[in-house]
């Protein structure tokens, strides 16, 4: 894996705690990022323990699926008048460019984001990712690394799962234990995850 010192202005040897983070999740009517579409974003920008949410619901223009709808609680109904993804995506990605991205699942959501956004604006992200289900899986032990359960292990609740805000907040949780955890192992840099493969770019 080659080594990087900068990567879309992010730098790989700043402390992890310093650096800007897009912490996001996505709610989507299928797993599959070419054929379904997102039905809601959600992302909190971290920096230095200073933060600023942003959440959409998305029009997907196709049904949802009654048994995802079940699991999210987002209907037709309620994305029906909402903007299609084409409508949001230039904000979508103003708020990604130029920070670490985070979720607790990095190719699921980043390729739907990365799909969608070369087919909306012919643009796609540049950034580093950290997924907290790689560093939960590498680190923990866990029989299940569900969010719920890595939260569970930490001693934290997750509340209304499956809403993309709620699931976010969940994320962050972890990511601010994740870096405890990482500094004890002597990981302290973007450069020290890509050195053991704990880097997603």
């Amino acid at each position: 894996m080659r080594e990087l010192k900068m990567l879309d202005g992010i730098d790989f040897n700043a402390e992890l705690r310093n650096l800007p983070y897009a912490i996001l999740d996505l709610e989507t009517t299928g797993i599959d990022h070419r054929s379904d579409g997102i039905t809601e974003f959600a992302a909190i920008l971290y920096e230095r323990g200073k933060t600023e949410t942003f959440e959409q619901l998305i029009n997907p223009e196709m049904p949802i699926p009654q048994a995802v709808a079940d699991i999210t609680g987002i209907t037709d109904a309620m994305v029906a008048g909402e903007p299609n993804f084409a409508e949001v995506a230039p904000v979508i990605h103003n708020l990604l460019e130029k920070r670490v991205f985070v979720s607790h699942n990095v190719p699921f959501d980043r390729g739907f984001l990365q799909f969608n956004l070369r087919r909306a604006i012919s643009k796609t992200l540049e950034t580093p990712s950290i997924c907290t289900l790689k560093l939960s899986r590498a680190m923990l032990g866990l029989r299940s690394n569900k969010l719920e359960n890595v939260l569970r292990h930490f001693g934290k609740k997750l509340e209304g799962a499956h809403r993309a805000m709620n699931d976010t907040e969940g994320v962050k949780d972890l990511l601010l234990e994740f870096f405890t955890i990482l500094e004890g192992k002597g990981l302290r840099t973007l450069s020290d995850l890509a050195r053991e493969r704990l880097l997603i770019y």
